[in-house]
């Protein structure tokens, strides 16, 4: 039993036998005070939401292994970190795991071609360890070793992009705050926030990064040319300020202070298109604490003027864009942290349909749209954080009919432990078909390996 002001947590390590699901799961014991998981994301200032339910890797023959944290409120950070050491090592141990180290706790990746070679490379933005880990892609469906390059404090955005003019891909990387302080003071470890630049050689790696100021809390970047001028410009969402931030590039690498825009409360992703016809590039920004979309119509010349916001189930983590029903017109996706995905179809002047909104899994984090089985009608894999209680972190696969409606789902379970999932789709083995990697919180990347026809194996073929 517990005293006032103390809880007991336990953390087990579930063992079903070889090849057979396990996890790792946090619970309270004490009847003497209980934490809900809103309560726990303002006390500990940390993005770490979901430790308070089941969290899950595949494992060995491990055998089942028991720990109990007597602890008092102030030391309820402890006892995550020694959960998340638990999970860590088990992970280290899965037999043949396809997963490649990365940072500490990676909250966005992306791939891109780094070394105009043709092969794809990877990149992830580490928001523990503030910074990013390029992961260079041997053209087999494999990575080399990790190579990491510090940032800002807590990265949690990334975009490349030819920033100089040189023709080499650079890296563009948003800074934010812990998003635990969106409730309180920031906290008092977290430096200032803006957008780091990193100019590419060539070869892979980069020259260090060079800081440049944005709306407070930024959190996820994009490159467009927004006026026109054939330089690459920055768009940046701030948490905090409730705005989007607009750098305007220069041409040479360098950036112009930034131009900032309302949007909703903590907007946090932003997809890029024509949505009313004009020629002229508009936005469309997921707000997380308004669970809504804004929608910012393009000037052409780097500025913006509101148009209308879009209702979502929960919390926008990630947006995506494409014609989802062949109109012509642009349609959009959310990823929802209620477990799902919502399509809201393009009226083509810069509003959009209703959203309708399919089941995905536990805390859908992250979303993209690709042609997966090459029959010329986009598709959607969505990243579930929680997944089930007994598999982890999920990509949720949904084939797409062609008339902005979907098929129920296929699921893939990647086996890292959940709290936070991103993923990107690219060509990393040179089939021609479109492979899937998938960032875990347990700072790891694992890849699904597309076989053409919409579906995906952990084994490269």
């Amino acid at each position: 039993m517990g005293t006032p002001g103390a809880a007991m947590f336990r953390a087990k390590l579930l063992n079903r036998g070889q090849g057979a699901p396990a996890g790792v799961r946090l619970w309270e014991t004490a009847s003497s005070f209980r934490l809900d998981p809103k309560t726990l994301k303002q006390t500990l200032c940390s993005p770490l939401l979901h430790f308070c339910t089941q969290n899950v890797h595949k494992l060995g023959t491990l055998t089942t292994l028991v720990v109990t944290f007597p602890i008092k409120l102030s030391k309820v950070s402890q006892a995550i970190a020694a959960l998340v050491g638990l999970a860590a090592t088990a992970w280290a141990q899965t037999p043949g795991a396809n997963n490649y180290p990365v940072g500490n706790f990676p909250k966005f990746i992306i791939s891109a071609d780094l070394r105009n070679n043709g092969e794809m490379d990877v990149v992830t933005a580490n928001y523990h360890s503030g910074n990013i880990t390029v992961l260079l892609g041997n053209g087999n469906g494999t990575f080399q070793t990790e190579v990491n390059y510090p940032v800002g404090e807590w990265p949690t955005g990334l975009a490349a992009g030819d920033f100089n003019g040189d023709g080499i891909l650079d890296l563009a990387v948003a800074n934010a705050w812990d998003p635990g302080s969106l409730s309180g003071p920031p906290c008092q470890q977290c430096a200032a926030d803006g957008v780091s630049v990193l100019l590419g050689n060539g070869d892979g790696t980069f020259k260090p990064s060079v800081y440049y100021a944005a709306a407070s809390g930024t959190a996820w970047v994009s490159a467009y040319d927004f006026n026109g001028d054939g330089k690459l410009d920055i768009v940046a969402t701030a948490w905090f300020a409730g705005q989007v931030s607009i750098l305007l590039g220069n041409g040479d690498g360098t950036f112009q202070p930034p131009l900032n825009f309302p949007a909703g409360i903590v907007p946090h992703s932003v997809a890029i298109g024509d949505f009313d016809g004009d020629g002229k590039a508009d936005m469309a920004v997921g707000n997380l604490y308004s669970s809504d979309v804004s929608v910012l119509l393009g000037n052409g010349d780097g500025t913006f003027r509101s148009g209308v916001t879009l209702k979502v189930p929960s919390m926008p983590h990630s947006i995506a864009m494409g014609d989802f029903n062949h109109d012509g017109k642009l349609d959009l996706a959310t990823a929802n942290e209620s477990g799902s995905v919502s399509i809201l179809l393009g009226e083509g002047d810069g509003r959009f349909k209703a959203a309708v909104t399919y089941n995905s899994g536990t805390d859908t984090t992250s979303v993209v749209t690709e042609d997966f089985n090459g029959d010329g009608i986009l598709d959607l894999a969505a990243a579930n954080a929680g997944s089930t209680p007994t598999e982890g972190v999920s990509i949720s696969l949904f084939l797409g009919n062609g008339d902005g409606t979907f098929k129920t789902p296929a699921h893939y379970y990647t086996g890292g432990p959940g709290s936070n999932a991103v993923v990107a789709a690219h060509f990393t083995n040179n089939d021609g078909f479109l492979d899937l990697a998938v960032a875990h919180f347990l700072s790891d990347v694992t890849m699904l390996y597309g076989n053409g026809t919409g579906t995906f194996s952990l084994s490269p073929p």
